[in-house]
């Protein structure tokens, strides 16, 4: 196989023009507000999944959810954390 003689073969040099840092960095920052916005959305509709199982589910059909059991869970977690800050603060006055 013939292999063709290259004279005076030289690599393309990339050069960075402040365009386009500027373009990447405009990139970055869109990336970032989409994220953000896609991040608050997703959050909205699992709080508003989570009051749907509460108030209509639970209340109406008896019926546990997956979310609403890790909801309770840590609900129920939360309002035990008070309580005994509550009645150790009691303590303490007593």
């Amino acid at each position: 196989m013939l292999m063709p003689k290259w004279k005076n073969c030289q690599v393309l040099q990339v050069i960075s023009y402040p365009n386009e840092t500027i373009m990447k960095q405009s990139i970055n920052k869109a990336l970032h507000v989409i994220g953000h916005v896609l991040f608050v959305c997703l959050k909205w509709v699992i709080q508003k999944m989570i009051r749907f199982d509460r108030k209509v589910w639970k209340r109406y059909f008896n019926l546990e959810t997956p979310l609403y059991k890790l909801w309770w869970s840590n609900h129920a977690k939360a309002m035990q954390k008070k309580l005994d800050k509550e009645h150790n603060l009691k303590l303490k006055a007593a």
